[in-house]
């Protein structure tokens, strides 16, 4: 089955500049906020879509510093989850 990549959109953009104020209200984790921008974009997923995801992460860090979220707590967990995995 072929999947077609997302295409980066004004909806995604929209998405990503109004997490700020999601997470000011919400206090949420990195899974959260993704699920908050397909949410707002309309759209399934952006995993696959790499500068996609690279903007969402930044702009998620911004605001995870922004509000005194330890990034380097996320960054190293998801190292910890795949070292497990292929261990």
């Amino acid at each position: 089955m072929k999947t077609t990549q997302m295409q980066i959109s004004t909806a995604f953009t929209d998405a990503l500049e109004s997490m700020s104020g999601f997470f000011y209200e919400m206090n949420p984790d990195l899974d959260m906020c993704y699920d908050y921008v397909c949410e707002i974009a309309e759209i399934d997923s952006f995993v696959d879509n790499k500068e996609a995801w690279d903007m969402f992460y930044e702009a998620w860090e911004k605001v995870a510093e922004e509000n005194f979220i330890d990034v380097w707590f996320y960054q190293n967990l998801s190292t910890f989850f795949w070292t497990y995995e292929h261990y």
